[in-house]
């Protein structure tokens, strides 16, 4: 794995502890540092959506740091969530924050693993070239 393409699972979570953490799951694909994917996650806040919602991803990496900004599908919004972090060696787990620019005080952490499966694949291939 020499770039973060791929099926990644993660949470976030709200710095105010007022609203419990958001599992999702993420299809990533980068190509020469630009990221783009579709996030899917359970409706926590959108009364007016189904059970689930769906975003793009719009973003980057420049060596271990990542940023990319959710952009709801469907939604009429004035700001989007922000997503700083970096990423591992193995480029395998991914942490940071995440923010609303114009909205103080409305964000929270968040962390993204890359699903297992691809780990092990990647594992059997490193042990087959030893």
């Amino acid at each position: 794995m020499k770039d973060l393409s791929g099926r990644w699972i993660g949470r976030y979570d709200y710095a105010s502890r007022v609203l419990p953490a958001v599992a999702f799951e993420v299809e990533l694909v980068e190509d020469r540092g630009d990221l783009a994917g579709m996030i899917t996650e359970p409706n926590g806040f959108r009364s007016d959506r189904g059970a689930t919602l769906r975003a793009r991803l719009i973003g980057g990496r420049d060596g271990a740091e990542v940023r990319f900004v959710k952009y709801y599908v469907g939604f009429d919004q004035d700001d989007d969530p922000h997503y700083a972090g970096r990423v591992n060696d193995a480029l395998s787990r991914i942490e940071g924050l995440w923010h609303f620019p114009t909205v103080g005080g409305a964000g929270g952490r968040f962390v993204m693993t890359r699903e297992r499966a691809q780990i092990a694949t990647r594992v059997r291939r490193m042990e087959a070239v030893r």
